[in-house]
């Protein structure tokens, strides 16, 4: 028998105190990365347990064939319980995600039924971006970022539209493009503020701040929040926004990219002042 018989040959892995390893490991690994959110690991986890012990079951079927119809019985019952008992924990996982979902986008918790009386709506999807180098809504971007696709719309018109895209612990900006064509449109990085004194050669003191200085899109060093202007949106003529996003160390994906954007600000309608905060749930699905 050689090295590799010797150690993973089915009839070695089968054996139990080696099979209870085996399942005490794939459950622990399950469980270390449910606590991060990886529901999809933990499934294939759960999966190859219930593989692992089909095949457990087979085999000891296998070894008292003499009894055919004992063994089938055997290993219908038994497969039967295991295979219910993985499909419900999948399953469990499975609406545990959802409702993890579901709370990303209720953080606030009349916040849905108030913008469904406000006439501003906002959707978002990540997209894998574009080649290095490529220009595209007056980004020139950089390898490995993600790209959101925001679409903010009025029902009617709205007036002086400016809202803040906020960065969190997993997320950095590092521009805001148009890819509509609205007049007036601007953005800027917020940076951390930096107030600097200074005396004018008029012999006043003036305090200059880090958050008055504009800079192209992509080009605000530090920036962690983006704000844009639009000054009016016409109704039902979205504004098609392009977000490059910073990856989690600037040259790899994430393994699961963020799923939220929050968003706050003001505009006007109706001849009101109307606030905005509001946490976009992000669809990931279309990338």
């Amino acid at each position: 028998m050689g090295i590799w018989a010797e150690h993973f040959h089915p009839n070695v892995l089968l054996r139990w105190e080696v099979l209870g390893w085996i399942i005490a490991s794939l459950l622990a690994v399950a469980g270390i990365v449910l606590i991060f959110d990886q529901f999809l690991a933990a499934n294939i986890c759960f999966a190859l347990v219930a593989l692992f012990f089909f095949a457990k079951i087979i085999s000891v079927s296998l070894a008292h064939k003499e009894n055919m119809t004992s063994s089938l019985v055997f290993s219908f019952l038994l497969c039967g319980l295991v295979g219910a008992a993985i499909t419900a924990t999948i399953a469990g996982v499975n609406r545990y995600r959802e409702k993890k979902a579901s709370e990303a986008n209720s953080e606030h918790p009349h916040a849905k039924e108030q913008q469904e009386n406000r006439p501003l709506s906002i959707t978002a999807y990540l997209a894998p971006g574009y080649p290095e180098g490529f220009e595209v809504g007056g980004i020139k971007w950089k390898k490995g970022y993600y790209a959101y696709r925001v679409s903010v719309g009025g029902s009617e018109t709205i007036q002086n539209l400016s809202l803040e895209f906020k960065g969190g612990k997993d997320v950095t900006f590092d521009g805001i493009g148009q890819l509509s064509n609205l007049p007036g449109f601007s953005s800027k990085g917020l940076r951390p503020e930096l107030r600097i004194p200074m005396r004018g050669q008029d012999g006043r003191d003036y305090t200059f701040s880090t958050n008055d200085a504009t800079y192209p899109p992509g080009d605000a060093p530090f920036a962690k929040n983006w704000a844009i202007f639009c000054p009016s949106l016409p109704k039902e003529m979205p504004l098609e926004l392009l977000l490059e996003v910073e990856q989690s160390d600037g040259s790899t994906p994430y393994s699961i990219p963020p799923n939220s954007l929050h968003i706050t600000g003001t505009y006007e309608a109706r001849g009101e002042s109307v606030p905005v905060d509001q946490t976009v749930v992000v669809d990931v699905t279309q990338r």
